[in-house]
């Protein structure tokens, strides 16, 4: 619950919560140390609270008396009953001092009632109250202290006697801001006794007071509680007594204030206190509390109609012609922003808000050396934030003066090292004076914190020109969401996809560009690359022969058309291709190599054979053109040639199996069956499970006429494929050969399953 405070506290309150020990924090340290009676480290504590007291307050506050009570009570509990009576002295001293000081309220009715004298041209009474004006302007002028040098001596009472005039009512017994708070303190009593009504006029009474204290930080900060129940029933009874109370004036204020402190819905706090205005439209406070939320909605220009109403009451009240001026500056009006400003330097020379929206308007208007001044002298007020630093940098910067620039983006940065816009403005700043790294550095903390196209586009692009291709995806992505049609960058993304092999992404990027145009060769190059890249070999056809529109005689194109017919297995369509590229002159073994592919997917093996061998020319020593020149030999049945060739390639590729078994099969065909023996062994070795080469085996065993391992090596087949039908085709004459007639029968009923010609083809089986 809000008690009676005066400014100061509160103002003392709001300084000291920011402190990393606050003044409470720091009385609750000295409680502790009193609890264990550490009194020595009590009382420096107390001192401590004592002087930041007076550092806020001054010498002479009403709040350093506490504080004096309490050294004064450690004195006595130290036995240092001097200190503890100076303590004292210097409390009541504060004490009477204060009280002279508020006996100057009653200046401005003595001159008053002066006035009137002079009218009536009454020299006695105007002489006597010149008498009492002379003492009370002397101690509004002056701080008097009495010194005493003992606790005898008390300070005098200043008693004024009461004029001839009966004045007896002309002060009041207490000021307008103690009857309100006692009013408010009452309501709040009444609240939480649940006595509602009565709350609600004790409310009533302190808000039509005219108390300087009631203004509108009081009203908008007032707690009425934590209790949910006990609120919402004040609520539904201030909503309710209108109807059958009319001396109370104030209820639609209490409940615009209460919806506010509920976080109710702006529409229904801005209606009560629209209602209110309506019956009080000289409230001041209310004017500018409904200008406060509607500049809170950012609806700067209805803000401004209720801060202009606010002004016409008091044109020297500095919340309304500040805000005003705010809320000019938000609406884009700079000048007349910058006059409002000036009223306000009016009332507060030193008003900190006042001096940099100034700054802010004249950097708008482009005036950058002003802004520059008025930027410094806000940093001069001690309004040191990040946000003046980043605008008095942009300041510098647009006026050519970057090492200010940079000094003044890093201060920002030392208050608050997320604020993006800073790193970003420091990065174009280290990029256009080629410290890339440094630039790079400040656009990924910048892009950490904010979402900006332009940000996106220049730390995107860096990274691509510094060829941190996957880096640049992201930016370069955003930004080209919201800017599609950028054609540098549907560019730029596309070399990075191909670089990065994100072929798919490279094909849409690269379709939209053919989108936008459609007579770019290199968008098609870029697409066909690609899809040949995933395998997609139809696809990545289709885009190179549209190349092929644009240059018919293009020598790669072509090659790369025969290459894919080849993989495709269009191998007459591959011959057609690389004949034209082969006419295009120049040529290559790589040419002379896919030239060979197609003459012998065709079956054309001499052509084929004469092509390898001109593709050897090039390089005498290539495994690929010794293998393929293999395959040729072996197809023309020039088995010893294509041994030689196999041989060469092995020397290579000693782990290649196909082309093991292939020269396994040459040496069959020469009857070389040792040699073919030992390279079907080989490949069998590598691949136990490779049936090829064991029933191989086990056929060259049957031509060395060695029955025993040939059978040997064709069961081996029979263990890893029971289904083997030639294996137990062989198998039967072996047992014929070896007289294991049964075991011949066995073989001949198995294969009669497995392969009926096979079975057939056996006079021993057909003749069962």
């Amino acid at each position: 619950m809000i008690k009676k405070y005066t400014l100061l506290t509160l103002l003392a309150c709001f300084l000291f919560s920011e402190n990393n020990f606050s003044i409470e924090e720091q009385n609750n340290i000295a409680k502790t140390y009193l609890e264990n009676s550490l009194y020595e480290e009590a009382l420096g504590v107390y001192k401590n609270i004592l002087d930041a007291k007076k550092n806020i307050f001054g010498e002479s506050h009403i709040e350093l008396i506490s504080v004096f009570y309490n050294l004064s009570d450690l004195a006595l509990l130290m036995n240092d009953i001097e200190s503890s009576e100076e303590y004292l002295k210097k409390a009541l001293n504060i004490q009477y001092n204060n009280f002279l000081k508020k006996q100057t309220n009653y200046i401005p009715t003595y001159n008053k009632i002066k006035n009137i004298y002079s009218v009536l041209n009454d020299s006695v009474k105007i002489k006597e109250l010149d008498s009492l004006l002379s003492i009370l302007n002397i101690i509004n002028t002056d701080l008097i202290i009495h010194n005493m040098d003992s606790l005898t001596n008390y300070p005098s009472i200043i008693h004024f006697q009461k004029i001839t005039l009966d004045s007896t009512n002309l002060v009041s017994k207490y000021s307008n801001n103690d009857k309100a708070i006692e009013f408010i303190n009452n309501g709040l009593m009444y609240l939480d006794a649940k006595i509602y009504t009565e709350a609600i006029k004790n409310f009533n009474h302190g808000f039509e007071i005219e108390a300087d204290i009631l203004d509108k930080n009081y009203l908008v900060n007032l707690d009425f509680g934590d209790d949910a129940l006990i609120v919402d029933e004040f609520q539904k009874t201030l909503m309710d007594i209108s109807l059958y109370d009319s001396t109370i004036t104030c209820d639609q204020l209490l409940l615009g204030i209460l919806n506010m402190n509920l976080n109710g819905e702006f529409k229904t706090t801005t209606m009560y206190l629209n209602n209110y205005i309506e019956k009080k439209p000289n409230d001041i406070r209310a004017q500018i509390i409904l200008g406060d939320l509607y500049f809170q909605n950012k609806e700067y220009i209805k803000s401004l109609a209720y801060y202009y109403r606010a002004n016409l009451l008091n044109s020297k009240n500095i919340d309304s012609q500040l805000y005003s001026g705010i809320s000019m500056f938000y609406l884009g009006e700079f000048s007349d922003a910058i006059e409002k400003f000036n009223l306000v330097y009016e009332i507060d020379k030193y008003n900190q808000q006042s001096r940099y929206y100034t700054g802010l308007s004249y950097l708008h208007l482009g005036d950058n050396r002003k802004a520059i001044q008025y930027l410094t002298e806000t940093l001069l007020l001690n309004y040191s934030n990040d946000d003046v630093y980043y605008n008095l940098g942009l300041a510098y910067k647009n006026v050519g003066e970057k090492m200010q620039a940079v000094e003044s983006f890093k201060q920002s940065l030392a208050f608050n090292y997320s604020n993006g816009y800073a790193h970003y403005e420091l990065g174009k700043i280290y990029e256009e004076i080629l410290k890339n790294d440094l630039a790079l550095e400040e656009y990924q903390q910048a892009i950490k914190h904010i979402d900006n196209d332009s940000l996106n586009l220049k730390y995107g692009t860096l990274l691509y020109k510094n060829n941190f291709y996957k880096r640049a995806m992201s930016p370069l992505r955003q930004f080209i969401i919201k800017y599609p049609e950028n054609d540098t960058i549907l560019n730029y993304l596309g070399e990075i996809f191909i670089y990065e092999q994100r072929y798919p992404e490279a094909i849409d990027t690269y379709s939209r560009l053919i989108d936008k145009n459609p007579y770019y060769e290199n968008y098609y190059k870029k697409i066909a690359e690609s899809f040949y890249s995933l395998g997609n070999y139809i696809f990545a056809r289709d885009y190179y022969i549209e190349l092929l529109s644009f240059n018919d005689e293009n020598k790669e194109i072509l090659m790369r058309l025969g290459d894919i017919a080849n993989k495709l297995y269009k191998f007459d369509e591959s011959e057609y291709y690389l004949l034209q590229a082969l006419e295009c002159g120049a040529p290559t073994k790589e040419l002379f190599f896919e030239i060979g592919i197609a003459y012998g997917g065709q079956k054309k093996y001499l052509q084929a054979m004469q092509t390898f061998q001109k593709a050897k020319e090039y390089d005498k020593n290539s495994p690929i053109l010794y293998y393929q020149l293999g395959v040729i030999y072996k197809e023309l049945f020039i088995y010893d040639l294509a041994i030689n060739e196999f041989l060469q390639y092995l020397e290579y590729n000693k782990d290649d199996n196909i082309a093991l078994f292939m020269l396994g099969e040459c040496y069959q065909h020469l009857e070389q069956f040792d040699k073919a023996i030992q390279v079907f062994k080989t490949v069998s070795n590598k691949d136990l499970k490779n049936i090829n080469a064991l029933y191989q085996i086990g056929v060259s065993y049957l031509k060395l006429n060695q029955k025993n391992n040939a059978a040997r090596y064709f069961k081996l087949v029979l263990k890893v494929n029971p289904d083997h039908s030639l294996s137990r085709f062989n198998l039967i004459d072996i047992y014929l050969t070896l007289n294991k007639t049964r075991e011949a029968k066995k073989e001949c009923d198995i294969l009669f399953m497995l392969d009926r010609d096979l079975y057939n083809s056996s006079n021993f089986c057909t003749s069962l």
